[in-house]
């Protein structure tokens, strides 16, 4: 129970815009696209890394989830090992591959798409929907459509489509509760 190896990878931080006080939601969607472009790029370069055997892509934002810096931005962590709550999750991917033939998240994405009372934001390459296995309140997962194994997969005309749905979602959140909404968001 107390095995212990080294834990090494790389942080990278990236700037959403010069302005301290836009947010994803305050963005125009073409420049939510550039910050889908460089989360792509840094993907590539960070995962060509033979050290590197994940790459983390994710955003806190608000005081409330512990953000001290209030500046518009992400973060990267590539790292020399892989989370057990992503190799939990592939593993079940891969265990409902072997036993149906089909993608876990195509399924999934047919049954939102079949139930309709969960969709917040659709078009032809995503989708935004609260999971009906939500955990959290508020939870919603923006997926592509098409399956890619990373974000980095992502074509020109998917990138826009998933900074719509980003844009479209963070302004829900927004105007819900009539102020500038903390989350939590890895990709």
């Amino acid at each position: 129970p107390y095995r212990a190896r080294r834990a090494d990878g790389l942080a990278r931080v990236i700037c959403y815009s010069p302005r301290h006080d836009l947010t994803v939601a305050e963005m125009a969607t073409a420049d939510i696209a550039v910050i889908v472009e460089h989360w792509q790029q840094q993907t590539r370069d960070l995962g060509a890394r033979p050290e590197v055997r994940q790459v983390l892509i994710f955003e806190n934002k608000g005081d409330v989830v512990g953000v001290s810096n209030p500046h518009p931005h992400g973060q990267l962590y590539a790292t020399n090992f892989t989370w057990k709550t992503f190799d939990a999750e592939l593993e079940a991917q891969r265990e409902y591959r072997a036993e149906t033939g089909r993608a876990l998240w195509n399924d999934i994405i047919v049954a939102e798409q079949r139930d309709g009372r969960r969709v917040l934001y659709e078009d032809e390459h995503t989708i935004a929907f609260v999971p009906y296995f939500a955990r959290y309140a508020y939870e919603v997962y923006i997926a592509p459509k098409r399956s890619v194994p990373h974000i980095d997969g992502l074509a020109g005309v998917e990138v826009e489509s998933l900074a719509r749905a980003l844009k479209n979602v963070t302004v829900r959140f927004d105007n819900l509760w009539r102020q500038s909404f903390p989350y939590v968001m890895p990709l």
